[in-house]
């Protein structure tokens, strides 16, 4: 029988509706476009034209595509199609409009302790999932961190690395964004931690407003900078410790997984929220507030021989239970609102 001649290529102005630049980087440019074919809006990412198939990062952006549609969890942007037009390839993905927590911060300044936690929280949902699939996200920070409607998405897997997968070329790319990256990273060597040290940078910094580190010196490369408690007393300290933990330059001393940190946030979450009820309750009543203490449970014991194990905790003040992390509330008025 005769054989059907050859569809002609789609072009892309015939697949694609641009409607308008989302933005530009090293990855290629992603615009506003209506999908023809499917009827809805999306984010479409395109590499640059003159890109060498050959290059590093032509296999990266493959490398993003395999590594997103790999994905299906509501707090990382969803990949709808992947392919080749006018002969330069494309992601078509979820379009997520809402607010980068960079834009955020630069706005509103550092998140107070429970909406930090709240953020914190999906943020490590998705990571965890994302881990949960071997997969490496390596550029986590405020800016690949959207708040919608509905929640936070995590945002661009341009430089994920499928762990085990095997990769072509003999060199390694050395990528990421430096202030969030860890040292090893800086070598090329990444493995499920350099995420949580990343984790570290970018809630360090929703807290306080600024990057962990000290002057001309970023946190992969400096010690003995102030902890998150040093800068913003009113954060529990375990949520300090855990964030200062994911900051240690040695990944043995970090937490083992994302899962570890989700464990803590969430307790000291909990904590939090049962003492502000019992606060809210206070400050509707003509009751005066009295001091309270918030008592975060601590968080569980290492074994003595883990090569991760905690350093001793210093002797509780007196007024602390055994063991617990206590911080104290004061009296903000006579029917204990905060005026600030």
């Amino acid at each position: 029988p005769p054989v059907a001649a050859e569809a002609p290529a789609q072009r892309a102005e015939e697949r694609f509706e641009l409607l308008s630049e989302l933005g530009r980087g090293g990855m290629g440019v992603v615009h506003k476009a209506r999908d023809r074919r499917l009827d809805r809006l999306v984010a479409l990412k395109f590499l640059p034209p003159d890109l060498d198939p050959g290059s590093p990062l032509f296999r990266m952006f493959q490398r993003e595509a395999r590594a997103a549609a790999a994905h299906s969890h509501p707090g990382i942007v969803t990949i709808y199609d992947i392919g080749t037009l006018d002969g330069r390839e494309f992601i078509a993905m979820e379009l997520v409009e809402g607010t980068t927590l960079d834009e955020a911060l630069a706005t509103d300044g550092p998140l107070p302790a429970l909406k930090a936690l709240d953020v914190f929280e999906r943020v490590l949902e998705a990571v965890e999932y994302a881990h949960g699939k071997n997969i490496i996200h390596r550029d986590l920070k405020p800016s690949n961190l959207m708040r919608t409607k509905t929640g936070i998405k995590v945002m661009d897997f341009g430089l994920a690395k499928i762990v085990g997968a095997k990769m072509t070329g003999q060199q390694t790319m050395i990528a990421g964004t430096p202030a969030y990256m860890p040292p090893e990273q800086l070598t090329g060597r990444t493995d499920f931690r350099s995420d949580l040290f990343a984790l570290g940078a970018t809630f360090y910094e929703l807290l306080t407003g600024v990057l962990p580190g000290l002057p001309q010196r970023p946190a992969n490369l400096a010690m003995g900078y102030p902890t998150v408690r040093e800068r913003v007393p009113n954060v529990p300290r375990r949520l300090s410790d855990v964030i200062m933990r994911c900051l240690d330059v040695e990944p043995d001393n970090r937490p083992a997984s994302a899962t570890e940190v989700l464990r803590e946030v969430r307790e000291v979450r909990s904590a939090m929220n049962a003492v502000a009820q019992e606060l809210r309750a206070f400050a509707d009543s003509a009751t005066p507030m009295p001091q309270k203490e918030i008592i975060v449970p601590p968080a569980p014991a290492k074994p003595r021989n883990s090569p991760r194990a905690a350093p001793a905790a210093a002797p509780s003040a007196p007024a602390a239970k055994a063991g617990a992390i206590v911080e104290i509330v004061e009296q903000r008025g006579p029917r204990g609102r905060d005026e600030r």
